[in-house]
């Protein structure tokens, strides 16, 4: 194939491609990635991949872009990018490094996949979920439960008349008094998991502590929950996703790791949020990511529906699993 062929293939290929530099610089690209981020090819020529990156600047420079070029190969990887007019663009990225005779880096080349439709329609979706979740338990709250107040009322009352009467039907109105409590006490339950974190800014503090002080009564596992910053959410959305982030990494720890003590810190800092899930256990291995790896995959699309990034560090010290939310453009301080 010519070279003017291929050149007119490569530019009007639908797939987005980007080549990098040992430095991560960009020494070219296709038109379909170039238009993606609202330049022209020749515009992002000589620039760093960092300074189109929205965010995780610091972990492409010291983590991911070298353990690419130490791997040769990366597929599936998830970057939110800068467009031109500030907007955030969602890609998927697969790509290899090309080496030469000695095994010494000559360049990358990577395939870009923007899915900003799809993490748009992901987020609508868990968005509409949590929304039916709450409605459904304000009904049974509202419905079930004053029924059942009701009728835990009328059976103390019939309690109390038939105290020195019958003892059989006192024995039946206890019985019914006892069924009472017992189905408020499931209600609360269910109620409980329908909407773990209340639709209040300081929600998802309220939820992260019940959280915490759940886990040494029922495991014997110390968990300490710590917060840094003025943590107040106002999307229920985003409180939702990481408390369910947090129940995941904790859930895995307590499986798999050993450990004895798991550390929750929440942080809140110019607007930006960070969750942190530490232990002290045995350090990631196969298991701990459950079956196909479902337990880390379910973390890292509930961080990607929000438009966050998820790392998980493991070593002997026992297992790290960390998610950033940076501030969105044109949104206020969450502190």
């Amino acid at each position: 194939m010519s070279d003017d062929r291929y050149r007119l293939m490569f530019d009007n290929v639908p797939l987005g491609y980007l080549s990098l530099d040992v430095d991560a610089n960009i020494i070219d690209c296709n038109r379909a990635f170039a238009t993606l981020l609202g330049y022209g090819e020749q515009e992002l020529l000589g620039c760093t991949f960092a300074s189109i990156l929205h965010d995780r600047v610091e972990y492409h420079r010291a983590v991911s872009f070298p353990e690419f070029k130490r791997r040769g190969e990366a597929r599936d990887i998830a970057f939110t990018l800068k467009h031109r007019n500030g907007e955030l663009v969602h890609v998927v990225m697969h790509g290899k490094v090309r080496y030469d005779e000695r095994g010494g880096f000559i360049q990358t080349h990577c395939m870009v996949i923007d899915v900003s439709d799809k993490v748009a329609l992901e987020r609508e979706l868990v968005r509409l979920t949590t929304a039916e979740r709450q409605r459904i338990g304000h009904d049974l709250h509202d419905g079930v439960g004053q029924e059942l107040t009701g009728i835990a009322f009328v059976a103390s009352a019939l309690v109390q008349r038939l105290d020195r009467g019958d003892a059989e039907l006192l024995s039946m109105a206890e019985t019914l008094k006892a069924s009472a409590a017992r189905a408020k006490g499931l209600m609360a339950d269910v109620l409980q998991g329908l909407s773990r974190v209340a639709d209040v800014p300081e929600g998802l503090s309220v939820a992260m502590a019940r959280l915490t002080d759940s886990v040494p009564a029922l495991f014997g596992v110390a968990c300490h929950y710590r917060e840094l910053g003025r943590v107040r959410i106002e999307d229920n959305l985003i409180a939702s996703n990481l408390y369910l982030i947090a129940h995941e990494a904790i859930h895995n720890a307590l499986k798999h790791s050993g450990c004895a003590v798991i550390e929750v810190t929440l942080t809140a800092s110019k607007g930006d949020l960070r969750l942190e899930v530490a232990d002290d256990g045995l350090g990631l291995r196969s298991e701990w990511e459950g079956a196909d790896g479902m337990g880390l995959k379910i973390m890292k699309h509930r961080a990607s529906v929000l438009g966050a990034s998820l790392q998980i560090h493991s070593g002997d010290n026992g297992v790290t699993v960390c998610c950033e939310l940076p501030r969105q453009p044109g949104q206020e301080e969450r502190e």
